[in-house]
């Protein structure tokens, strides 16, 4: 009659704790790569409100104005 191998819980945590690891590693990389993202769209979002404000005439005065009447 064969016995049951006994269970070890050392590798059975082990490969939990890799498991949270490498999952948290994930959605780390994914986090970052939607910040920069964001931040490039919000970059050329910009430049093409700078570009119009360039052609409109305005200075950097007159969008030291416009912030404070906006806030």
């Amino acid at each position: 009659m064969r016995q049951p191998l006994p269970i070890n819980d050392n590798d059975t945590s082990i490969t939990s704790v890799t498991t949270v690891i490498v999952v948290s590693a994930l959605i780390f990389i994914v986090s970052i790569v939607n910040i920069i993202a964001m931040t490039l769209f919000w970059i050329l979002d910009k430049r093409k409100e700078i570009a119009v404000r360039k052609v409109l005439g305005f200075t950097l005065d007159d969008g030291r104005i416009m912030n404070s009447l906006c806030v």
